[in-house]
Parts: C-alpha cells; structure tokens; sequence
C-alpha cells in the first residue's frame, strides 16, 4: 500500500500542474471548433415614428440559431448580448405583421459569429397607434 500513495504523491505540485495545463489546453481546443447553438432573445429595440407607440407593453421572445467558433458562442450567454432591432419608423397606425429575421438580430462584436437561422417566431404581430394628444 505505501508504494502505490507514494506513486500518487511523489511530485504532486508537478502533477496538479500537468492536469492544469491539459485543462487548458482542452478548453482552448474545443472553443476553436464551429458550433450552432439556440438562443432566446429577450430584449428589443424598437424605433417608432413620431407620434406613435406600440399597443403592447412588451415584444415576445424570439428563438435564434447562432453559429460560430465556441469562444464567440460563449459571449452570447450574457444576458444582454443579443437584442432584437426593429424599425418601425416606415409603419403607420394598425395591426401588422413584422418578419423576423437574421438582419433583426444584432450580435456581439466579436468574430467568427453568425445567425443561421431564426427559429421562432418568423413573425411578430405589432400593433402601432396614434399617441393620446396628437
């Protein structure tokens, strides 16, 4: 029995070091590789034209496909990372459909990141009316 501990403690700190760096080493190698991955995206940014709002309080969750290498994929895990650009300034007062897609999507800054594919919803029904006063 001592010669089987004394072959797991002799030159531990040298062991506990070599397993460190192949961690890393790990780590660095499969967050070069391309992924997809989905995401939910929560938040929105939606430009009105004067004298109009929107009807609802809030814009739906919009399910995308992201690709990219996995150390881009990991910046997208922030909660505010990804946010839904809608521009509504060309609309008048109704209710309409507004198509989701890849251009809506804004990313992080970082490379070797792209949106494959808008999974859910392709449409956002919107209302915009008139503001109370004008």
């Amino acid at each position: 029995m001592d010669s089987v501990s004394k072959i797991f403690l002799d030159n531990l700190p040298l062991k506990i070091g070599a397993v460190f760096f192949a961690t890393l080493l790990w780590f660095h190698t499969v967050t070069e590789k391309n992924y997809e991955y989905n995401f939910e995206v929560e938040r929105s940014v939606v430009q009105v034209p004067d004298g109009y709002r929107l009807a609802q309080d809030s814009i739906p969750t919009v399910e995308v496909l992201l690709g990219g290498k996995g150390k881009s994929l990991l910046e997208c895990f922030e909660e505010e990372a990804l946010y839904l650009d809608i521009d509504l300034s060309a609309y008048r007062a109704g209710i309409f459909e507004y198509p989701v897609e890849a251009t809506n999507i804004i990313l992080p800054k970082v490379d070797d990141l792209w949106v494959v594919d808008v999974v859910f919803p392709k449409f956002i029904r919107l209302e915009l009316v008139r503001k109370s006063g004008t």
